[in-house]
């Protein structure tokens, strides 16, 4: 604790330590709650949290590999599921790897001997991250949108009317990226290097609160997004039980167009409701931590370990969403077996020859 004395930034390489430090010296403001929080935050970020972001990079790796190049010629929704995964990994890196891992993981590791706090590095590098953190997340809220649009769109439009499929997909990519960058820019440009108690922070040098609860609904962990995707959702229901009902009354061939439509429909509301479920517990927090903005510091701290801790959760989700494409979706999982049968095949064919080879030599 002494080595912070001097210290000029908010973030400390002690944050995960410092509570504990307390308790074990019996000082005054020491809070064995918060240390219990700090110790848990410490131990996911530092030990659990890269076994998370590998899964998380090699699942959604593979995930946006097989929907935007082996099955990209396919639809619009094997496209923009190979969006979501690029949008994940973005997450995945930026918030995770490159803030929460270096900031808090890394120092609680090594007793605060070993850290890199990229957001105070300077205001354009505190402006750059906060964008594309921002960026990568509203995109994620995003296509979760134009899935759901995308699915209303062809579950009520007449049966064996096409939509012009490659100028529609067009408009809705465009959409989707410049609606990302779009909300992003003004929680950027009124990001700054904020000296608050003579400590320096990455944080809104002007108007905060609003704007607060402009990234916390818009952005982050996108409510307003999901919201907007669960009204979506709810009229697809609507017509999967409208469908459901008057099957019997269907031709063979109308209720075999129906059943196309509503398996990847099911799909879509599993992925929808598990972000929903995923996604919450970081909005809600942040919102409790914006509103009561006279709290104690223990509380703020405690919400803030609990924020930060919903990001991993955020990331194991996403890491897992590879599992319901290959239960639900048959393509997905005929190519995703193709190519890890093939390959092992190949490695052992590879091996038993150079067995052969080798015994045939000796």
């Amino acid at each position: 604790m002494e080595a912070l004395v001097n210290w000029t930034e908010m973030i400390t390489p002690l944050d995960t330590l410092i509570e504990c430090i307390k308790v074990e010296r019996n000082l005054p403001d020491a809070s064995n709650l918060v240390c219990g929080l700090s110790r848990v935050f410490g131990i996911l970020l530092a030990y659990i949290f890269p076994f998370i972001g590998t899964f998380n990079f090699i699942n959604n790796s593979i995930v946006a590999v097989i929907f935007l190049i082996v099955l990209r010629r396919e639809n619009r929704y094997y496209l923009f599921l190979g969006i979501l995964a690029i949008a994940d990994i973005g997450i995945n890196f930026f918030i995770g790897w490159l803030w929460l891992f270096p900031s808090y993981g890394v120092p609680f590791a090594t007793s605060g001997g070993v850290y890199y706090f990229i957001l105070t590095r300077s205001a354009d590098t505190c402006r750059f991250m906060i964008f594309t953190q921002t960026f990568w997340c509203n995109l994620r809220g995003i296509v979760y949108i134009v899935l759901a649009f995308d699915r209303l769109l062809l579950m009520y439009q007449p049966l064996g009317q096409k939509i012009p499929s490659k100028y529609l997909t067009l408009i809705l990519l465009i959409m989707a990226f410049t609606m990302s960058g779009v909300i992003s820019i003004p929680i950027a440009v009124f990001h700054g290097l904020k000296v608050h108690a003579n400590l320096i922070a990455c944080w809104f040098t002007t108007n905060y609160r609003p704007l607060s609860f402009y990234q916390v609904l818009l952005s982050n962990s996108c409510l307003i997004q999901l919201a907007v995707v669960g009204l979506f959702d709810a009229f697809l229901l609507v017509r999967i039980i409208k469908w459901s009902r008057s099957r019997h009354k269907m031709t063979d061939k109308a209720s075999t167009l129906n059943m196309k439509q509503i398996s990847p429909t099911i799909t879509l509301l599993v992925l929808n409701a598990v972000s929903l479920v995923s996604s919450s517990p970081s909005g809600i927090t942040y919102l409790i931590l914006i509103s009561l903005p006279n709290a104690s510091i223990e509380f703020i701290r405690s919400i803030t370990f609990l924020i930060e801790l919903s990001w991993i959760f955020i990331m194991l989700q996403s890491a897992f969403n590879i599992l319901l494409y290959y239960i639900r979706i048959e393509k997905f999982r005929q190519v995703l077996l193709k190519s890890f049968l093939c390959r092992c095949i190949h490695t052992r064919l590879s091996s038993s020859i150079r067995s052969s080879t080798a015994s045939t030599n000796l």
